[in-house]
């Protein structure tokens, strides 16, 4: 009976499996699993501000957000959206469905930007109102908070203004 493996029945009573036939079904599924969870959970980014070809733009750092690591990148520059009151930013961003071969895109938040000014600030305009990024993160209800790539600071502006946009994407580990 070492050969078989006893399940038992609601109600009383047990059915047994031969082993090799448990083992040549299940184990596939097993390891094609396991396989899946493995790579997903390796993940190399190469170095911040470098060009990430696989993720569709520039590694920008990780993040740890709701307790897990996320590798933020950011689409090239020929993806930036430019001049985009507040209140436009979502609809401008799911424009970009499909670019660089993802559909996952979102606008930048505080921390992406400051992450873009830290290790990508030589990929943005350095002068005037187009080196001033939105965040995400509206301030009361006729504010925002921007990032200007000119000087680093981080101010809240009024949402009429248009300024760039960074659309930003996710890859957790």
């Amino acid at each position: 009976m070492s050969d078989t493996i006893q399940f038992p029945l609601e109600g009383g009573g047990a059915v047994a499996l031969p082993l090799a036939t448990l083992a040549d079904a299940f184990i596939p599924h097993l390891m094609k699993s396991l396989s899946r969870a493995m790579v997903a959970d390796v993940i190399t980014p190469p170095a911040p501000g470098t060009f990430w070809p696989e993720q569709g733009g520039y590694y920008l750092g990780p993040r740890l957000i709701d307790g897990k690591t996320h590798h933020r990148v950011m689409a090239a520059a020929a993806h930036h959206l430019r001049k985009v009151k507040f209140e436009d930013i979502q609809s401008k961003i799911q424009s970009l469905a499909g670019a660089e071969g993802f559909n996952d895109w979102k606008a930048a938040d505080k921390e992406d930007v400051m992450l873009a000014y830290i290790n990508c600030r030589q990929r943005f305009p350095q002068s005037g109102t187009d080196s001033i990024y939105w965040t995400s993160a509206p301030c009361g209800s006729t504010s925002a908070w921007a990032l200007d790539f000119e000087c680093g600071d981080v101010l809240t502006w009024y949402r009429r203004y248009a300024f760039a946009v960074l659309p930003v994407r996710s890859i957790i580990s």
